[in-house]
């Protein structure tokens, strides 16, 4: 008798095979449960299910988004070495750039210093853009 329980034992650990647990699908079985059960707890139980999808579509999406890209390119002439440059009668000029900066939040503002003219004179105005300037 002992022989037989020793015997049929022993096959069965030898035939046996791995066991899978799979703590994943019994988690979204008592959800579910959960929430077929109705009451306090499934709406407590579908508040935090949505909030956790929520978060999780959110990091997907920040991962997915794509940098706005930056493409400016111009060449500017800085210093006091530059030669002196001044209008005579009436003239249009593009003016020589003094000092070129970024300021603020995140460096969202340019400022630009434009000298007209290296030596004082009268000036009738200036145009900035399509816009006439003042003084």
């Amino acid at each position: 008798m002992k022989f037989r329980i020793l015997f049929t034992a022993a096959l069965f650990a030898l035939a046996a095979g791995p066991a899978h647990a799979g703590p994943i699908a019994a988690a979204v079985a008592w959800v579910g449960g959960v929430i077929a059960a109705g009451g306090a707890a499934a709406a407590i139980m579908q508040m935090a299910l949505s909030l956790a999808l929520n978060v999780v579509a959110t990091a997907i999406a920040k991962a997915v988004r794509k940098a706005p890209e930056v493409s400016v390119k111009f060449e500017v002439e800085l210093g006091d070495d530059t030669p002196l440059k001044f209008s005579l009668g009436t003239y249009a000029t593009a003016g020589k750039r003094r000092y070129v900066g970024s300021w603020g939040w995140n460096t969202r503002f340019v400022t630009m210093v434009v000298e007209c003219s290296s030596l004082p004179q009268g000036l009738s105005g200036v145009w900035v853009g399509d816009d006439r300037g003042e003084f």
